[in-house]
């Protein structure tokens, strides 16, 4: 399964009170509490049993070899081969595919960098930051209902665009504003780009 469809059936299975997940591998499961979810590698099951003891005493005889038990409202799921983590938010009573933290953070500090560095050009500063928010819109665009953390991350990315096109490259603020607004990149580009893949 790519990361398209698992994300895609994890938000379906999202309002359905999947608080569990299991790493290891499991035999005989029931399916209408127990769903299997894949990615590359890395295999989990999501379970909707109402208490970990319970979910540990359902698997403990349908388990091949070791396995543990993840309450994702506690400790999310991160994944080992993508930025991603999943959650179980107990406020909403849903399930989330959100981008791990250290990840985001990685990508802003770049961003941040990219700004207290003089490029020969501004043109060629923006062509840096688009570089670097891709790589991040692009995991983003797998989490969904992830709005709130977008506007804040486009909130910290205009901020430092703005103030670098002013203070290293001489730019009046309309102008540093104008050419924010034009070039640099819209997380609702990605998102029109990754449906018309899909299309």
């Amino acid at each position: 399964m790519d990361l398209e469809r698992t994300a895609r059936y994890i938000a379906q299975l999202s309002r359905h009170g999947y608080r569990y997940a299991i790493v290891g591998k499991l035999v005989r499961y029931d399916r209408e509490k127990v769903k299997k979810l894949e990615y590359g590698d890395f295999v989990f099951y999501l379970c909707r049993l109402p208490s970990k003891k319970e979910v540990i005493a359902y698997c403990l005889p349908r388990s091949e070899g070791l396995f543990r038990v993840y309450c994702l409202s506690s400790k999310p799921l991160e994944f080992p081969n993508a930025p991603l983590k999943l959650h179980y938010d107990e406020k909403t009573q849903r399930l989330r595919l959100l981008a791990q933290k250290s990840f985001i953070s990685d990508c802003l500090n770049a961003i941040e960098k990219a700004s207290e560095v003089k490029y020969p050009s501004p043109k060629l500063y923006i062509a840096q930051v688009n570089k670097l928010l891709r790589q991040l819109y692009e995991v983003l665009a797998y989490t969904y209902n992830d709005k709130e953390r977008v506007r804040a991350i486009r909130r910290k990315v205009k901020h430092w665009v703005v103030e670098a096109l002013k203070s290293q490259y001489g730019l009046k603020p309309r102008d540093a504003m104008t050419d924010y607004r034009r070039y640099v990149l819209k997380f609702s580009d990605v998102l029109r780009k990754k449906k018309a893949t899909k299309a």
